[in-house]
């Protein structure tokens, strides 16, 4: 399911994100995007993708696609999220015309923005994980030893809305994405 995040310190755009490609495809449907409009759920060779919409009425979204992968590292995670935060960013100051934004303005946007996404990529990884630990306590089969989930360090503010209850609908498309090269995947372990 897309997760809309509340909106902050962008009052005029809806964030969310996106954790498979069925989620997104669906997400585009309910928004009635003209499925020639749509783009890949993540670019090829991406580890995440934005994607920016905008609806006839001038309604604005961005939706971050990024996978839930429990081999990835906390640290990469956060700075993908923190990356694709920019780009909401971005696109937000080039809509509104924006050209020399302060300093501390960014600096306390993609700080909120990147919180956001945080917190929702952290909350679908435990609910996966609980998933998966329901599974293993039920299952006649071999079981993993399972392990106690780590506590989140710290409670980070902000809800989540599901998408039906903020976005309108018609909405066009763009997007951006990140990838690494394979070498730099190895570099960091991916």
């Amino acid at each position: 399911m897309t997760k809309w995040l509340n909106p902050t310190l962008l009052t005029c755009d809806h964030v969310g994100i996106c954790f498979n490609e069925r989620d997104f495809h669906r997400e585009l449907r309910r928004m009635k995007v003209p499925a020639h409009q749509w783009s890949s759920w993540l670019t090829e060779g991406a580890l995440a993708t934005t994607h920016h919409l905008t609806s006839e009425k001038g309604s604005r979204a961005s939706i971050v696609c990024v996978p839930i992968r429990k081999d990835w590292e906390g640290v990469e995670v956060a700075a993908l999220l923190v990356h694709e935060a920019m780009h909401v960013l971005q696109e937000h100051f080039e809509y509104i015309g924006e050209t020399a934004v302060g300093r501390e303005t960014q600096a306390y946007a993609i700080q909120n923005i990147s919180a956001r996404l945080m917190a929702a990529y952290r909350d679908e990884l435990y609910k996966q994980l609980k998933k998966e630990e329901k599974e293993w306590t039920t299952s006649t089969t071999l079981k993993p030893t399972p392990t106690a989930l780590p506590s989140p360090q710290l409670p980070l503010t902000g809800g989540v809305m599901l998408c039906s209850n903020v976005l309108p609908e018609g909405m066009t498309l763009r997007s951006y994405s990140i990838s690494l090269t394979n070498d730099a995947e190895k570099r960091i372990g991916l």
